[in-house]
């Protein structure tokens, strides 16, 4: 069966349920820092012969060799080196225009034995549907949520089903594993250093990189390493190993993925070879009652990605996976980074919520619970952009209209992604429109590193910030402040829409910014004029802007703006009713309610109200 992104979703989902059932049953865990054992870990920079390690060469050729090895006989199991004898591949579906014409799909059939009726996989490729030339990569097994987001950040997609290489069960996975394919005649069940389905997914990924560095589509040398839980563990395992991986990204990947595991927080040694005993090697099973035995622990695996650039997220809802741990696992590794003149965290204290640390090795935990959202995301392909050296496309002047937005369905109602690219002044410049339904809500808007700016659409919303709460109605404001405490939830028994534009600047806007706040529609007073007439809503440095300036304008039927004129500062213009046509540059483009253009700075631009009824439009100055 060829993946699809509904299949994905689905399996995903799965992955989280099994997740929380695995996190409910066996002894009680330790959840209190002040119980964690004293512990000793193993020195990365310490020969097995006892000698230190000085230099980036002595690492590259003894130690790090020594510590894949150590990993390969205690934990993983021996995973197959390259690419096997024979292996072959076709395109087996053509592109497919998906998400609107924001992406295009393909599949790659692999055959791991070159036989059609034999082994294979079916690698699923989504790629911008406006690229320019070959694009980066992340392969990211059984996944489908964030892929518009990646996609139209400029990056593309290679999933797979891991069942492909090996189903996810604790009991009969072998018999159906790509494991059995490559085992000795006869052999049934796995020797106890033989490779587990942790090494065997991190394989697959391994091939699914022998194809990419063929498709002229694809940048190779800019293809990332992802995976979400379980599938985070064995994109550690695979970026360790395979150096053709240009960075590894963990979305919490706990025990047996980016955690020290000697602090025997959470989920332990015992407790995951207990549930999931076809993950790892049998090996690595006699470790549960003497962790403090185990020649290696994680930041050591981290460190063998060195000197590639890795991020480890975590969520603070998820103790199960013991954000701390990974934390140290990240910091312990950065003496090895040094060698290579690499920077690691930079800090020796866990960061706060959604205050992300660190250079080459970077760490957040995120407010909520076990699973990947928008803000890992973001962080992600921030950190990956900053270490390849890509960036995302920029939003040129243009309109994007209602229309034509896709609709994405979330848990709590749906989202359109509005525009999603770079500007002058910010690298990031988010807009999209939420929809709640009655009852659901949202958090986080803004975060630690960006600010957010709300406009209720339809409905009313609850909005707090800092803990004071608003109900706001159609056309009311929020502006939401980097690191202010920020909710939205719709309390009322319809459904609710706003938007929200979250950006983050270059530079410091070096200007003292005024706090967050919330402006009730019915509040801003109308001044007319001979034009129509002007809403003011405020104008004022915040904490990503020198000046955000934004007021709503009615304009008579008929009547122009003004002349075509520009000015430094970027200007979103968002219509809210009637019908218009912006002049952008020699350019034309008619607008109507819902509609959104944006106006890069310094290029010339004039509204004209085109209906028999005065229009209105919000205009959103950043500068």
């Amino acid at each position: 069966m060829k993946p699809t992104l509904f299949r994905l979703f689905s399996l995903t989902a799965l992955c989280l349920w099994g997740y929380f059932l695995a996190a409910q049953k066996g002894p009680e865990p330790l959840y209190d820092e002040a119980k964690v054992p004293a512990y000793t870990l193993p020195d990365p920079l310490v020969l097995l012969n006892g000698q230190t390690v000085g230099d980036a060469e002595t690492w590259r050729t003894k130690r790090r060799p020594e510590i894949l090895k150590l990993f390969e006989d205690h934990v993983y199991g021996k995973t197959m080196i390259g690419r096997p004898e024979g292996m072959t591949w076709e395109r087996t579906k053509g592109d497919s225009v998906i998400l609107d014409g924001r992406g295009v799909t393909k599949t790659v059939s692999v055959y791991f034995l070159g036989d059609k009726d034999g082994p294979k996989m079916d690698l699923q490729i989504l790629l911008p549907g406006h690229r320019k030339g070959p694009v980066p990569v992340i392969i990211i097994p059984e996944w489908a949520i964030g892929i518009e987001r990646i996609l139209g950040h400029g990056y593309g997609v290679a999933t797979f089903r891991s069942a492909d290489i090996e189903p996810d069960i604790s009991q009969g996975s072998y018999e159906k594993s790509i494991r059995k394919v490559f085992a000795k005649p006869g052999q049934t069940a796995p020797e106890p250093g033989e490779w587990g389905a942790i090494g065997a997914w991190a394989w697959g990924m391994s091939r699914a990189m022998d194809y990419l560095e063929t498709d002229p589509d694809i940048d190779a040398k800019k293809v990332c390493v992802m995976g979400f839980s379980r599938y985070g563990k064995a994109a550690v395992w695979a970026g360790a190993q395979d150096e053709r991986f240009a960075a590894v990204l963990s979305g919490e990947s706990g025990c047996g993925g980016a955690v020290i595991v000697r602090r025997g927080y959470g989920e332990t040694v015992k407790v995951i070879n207990d549930r999931f005993p076809h993950w790892f090697s049998g090996k690595f099973k006699t470790y549960g009652d003497r962790v403090n035995e185990l020649p290696v622990d994680w930041h050591m695996l981290i460190a063998a990605i060195a000197p590639r650039p890795v991020y480890i997220a975590t969520a603070e809802g998820d103790q199960w996976g013991d954000p701390r741990g990974s934390f140290l696992s990240g910091l312990n590794a950065a003496p090895v980074y040094a060698l290579f003149g690499k920077k690691g965290l930079g800090v020796t204290e866990m960061p706060a919520p959604e205050t992300p640390v660190g250079d080459q090795v970077r760490f957040h935990i995120r407010k909520g619970t076990h699973n990947i959202l928008d803000y890992d995301w973001d962080q992600f392909l921030a950190f990956t952009d900053r270490q390849l050296g890509t960036t995302p496309p920029t939003i040129d002047a243009r309109v994007f209209r209602w229309n034509d937005l896709p609709v994405q369905k979330t848990r709590d109602g749906e989202k359109r992604i509005v525009a999603d690219g770079q500007t002058r002044d910010f690298e990031r410049m988010l807009v999209e429109a939420v929809t709640l339904n009655p009852g659901k809500s949202t958090a986080n808007l803004a975060t630690a590193v960006n600010e957010a700016l709300l406009i209720v659409k339809t409905g009313k919303v609850s909005i707090s910030i800092n803990g004071e709460k608003q109900l706001l109605g159609p056309g009311s404001v929020a502006l939401v402040l980097p690191g202010d405490e920020n909710s939205v939830e719709n309390t009322g028994t319809e459904d609710a829409t706003f938007f929200v534009m979250q950006y983050r600047a270059r530079e410091d806007p070096g200007k003292k910014s005024e706090p967050s706040f919330m402006m009730d529609w019915e509040k801003v007073a109308f001044r007319a004029h001979d034009k129509g007439g002007i809403r003011n809503f405020f104008n004022r440095p915040t904490g990503m802007c020198r000046r955000l300036e934004m007021h709503v304008t009615t304009l008579n039927a008929g009547i122009k703006s003004h002349e075509p004129h520009i000015h430094r500062a970027a200007e979103m213009v968002l219509m809210v009713e009637g019908e218009t046509e912006m002049q952008i540059g020699d350019q034309f483009f008619p607008g109507a309610a819902g509609d959104l253009f944006f106006l890069a700075s310094n290029v010339p631009h004039a509204i004209r109200n085109t209906g028999s009824k005065p229009c209105v439009y919000y205009a959103i100055q950043l500068d």
